[in-house]
């Protein structure tokens, strides 16, 4: 029966199901759904439903009545504070389940073609401490919650870890991060305390006032670090006497760079980083090939998982000695150079000027001169005389952003028709969208989860097509 109490709908419920966004989700009894954040399936809660849409309820939960026989009780201490991770409080072959379990709905209820069955997801070996990088913002002010507001005990103070979920200006103090290997708790509390001691402001994001902005964290499977500290206007004297201040208690800091930003956003891809002291990049080696990351290069942020799904690609691909081979939105050509090893020709295009550098260097590194990389937007590459000159595909590769391809890139590729293509995506509903544009000429053979985030909601799915016969 519901109560109302401060314009909220209050509702007992037994969550039923889980929702991509890491929700739980529930019915009432006239039919509405509920989605309930940090809920499992199983869990019979009390919730307050304090946003209604047209066909369903958003919910908070006030009262656990009953846990589901699958809730444990999370490791991380920051869980439910921290929006990264949503699934600590339920063990990792379960995640799995749920992960695949909504991926199976939402190709019911959007795919518009014959799909195949969805494998069972490839785990994460370590689900722990497995990720190369971590970006950490500075607050005046760090975020406490409702429970410790007012309390004397709990003094405000500055911060440094995460944003709030859906705050921009908002900022949970971080002690222990279990994502990244262990290192990253112990530079992030050295810039914390070096900080505090030499009274330096921490930023705030309303006034745009104080001068440590941000603090980004690499590492590769080595175990050498690069740290990347990012201050305000004016702040790069600063910078300098923060990095020099921790720089001699972590050898395996081989790269330590600044940013200086005054923009009233966070955006780092206009800036140019500065290289204080080391080595400008990192290295990395994937499927016995060797990348360079730079501190503004997107790489896989999982490199032991990344591997494995790239392996995964090139066996779909089949690019073999007389193949060409096409890579849309390669990065730093890291796709590009696994799969395209072993082809007669591989292109590579992506839009980023600093990522095809990387590329470049990276394919030359390897020794890889068949492999070749183009910069410019996908649409605009497939529509104009490049592939035409380059030769017509035989194989495409497409690992767009989370947005997925644009109607036009969709509409080139089934005027291009390449025989086989490999569909990597960080976003299943974004590929069944596209890949129901593509059906008009393939045929949909597999489709592979890989989880790349445990205990996250996120999930990345490898999918195979064949142009159908004529």
């Amino acid at each position: 029966m519901a109560r109302k109490k401060n314009r909220a709908e209050y509702h007992i419920l037994t969550v039923t199901g889980w929702a991509g966004e890491g929700h739980g989700v529930g019915r009432l009894p006239d039919g509405r759904v509920v989605f309930v954040p940090w809920a499992l399936p199983g869990d019979e809660v009390e919730v307050a439903c304090l946003r209604t849409k047209k066909n369903f309820l958003q919910g908070r939960v006030v009262r656990l009545i009953q846990p589901s026989p699958q809730r444990q009780e999370a490791p991380c201490r920051h869980f439910g504070q921290c929006g990264g991770c949503t699934l600590q409080h339920t063990p990792y072959a379960y995640q799995l389940q749920l992960k695949q379990q909504h991926l199976e709905g939402l190709l019911r209820h959007l795919g518009r073609f014959p799909a195949p069955p969805v494998e069972a997801p490839l785990a994460c070996p370590e689900p722990w401490g497995y990720r190369n990088k971590l970006d950490f913002a500075f607050s005046e002010r760090r975020w406490l919650p409702a429970e410790q507001l007012g309390n004397p005990d709990v003094p405000a103070a500055p911060g440094c870890g995460f944003h709030v979920a859906g705050h921009f200006d908002k900022v949970l103090h971080i002690e222990k991060c279990l994502l990244q290997p262990e290192n990253n708790d112990q530079l992030r509390k050295a810039f914390h305390e070096a900080a505090q001691k030499r009274g330096i402001s921490y930023y705030n994001a309303r006034t745009g006032q104080g001068m440590l902005r941000g603090l980004i964290l690499r590492c590769n499977r080595r175990g050498d670090w690069m740290v990347v500290l990012v201050v305000n206007a004016g702040g790069a004297s600063i910078a300098e006497e923060m990095l020099a201040s921790v720089a001699e208690d972590f050898p395996s800091v081989v790269s330590w760079f600044y940013i200086v930003n005054g923009k009233a956003n966070d955006s780092l891809h206009d800036l140019v980083p500065v290289l204080w002291k080391g080595q400008p990049w990192l290295e990395e080696s994937l499927a016995g090939l060797h990348f360079r990351i730079h501190p503004k290069s997107f790489f896989q942020t999982n490199p032991s998982q990344a591997e494995r799904l790239y392996l995964l690609a090139r066996e779909m691909a089949e690019a073999g000695p007389e193949t060409r081979l096409l890579d849309l939105y390669c990065g730093t050509g890291t796709t590009t150079a696994i799969l395209g090893r072993y082809a007669r020709q591989a292109l590579g295009v992506d839009v980023v000027p600093e990522a095809i550098e990387d590329a470049r260097y990276n394919a030359l590194r390897n020794g890889l001169h068949h492999v070749e990389f183009i910069c410019g937007d996908s649409a605009r590459i497939l529509t104009g005389d490049h592939v035409a000159r380059w030769g017509l595909p035989d194989v495409l590769v497409t690992d767009p952003p989370r947005a997925g391809m644009t109607p036009t890139v969709c509409q080139e590729i089934l005027r291009l028709r390449p025989q086989r293509m490999v569909y990597i995506s960080c976003n299943p509903a974004t590929l069944i969208r596209d890949l129901n544009h593509l059906s008009e000429a393939y045929e949909v053979r597999r489709i592979q989860p890989v989880d790349m985030f445990p205990h996250t909601r996120h999930l990345e799915c490898v999918a195979l097509l064949t142009l159908k016969p004529h």
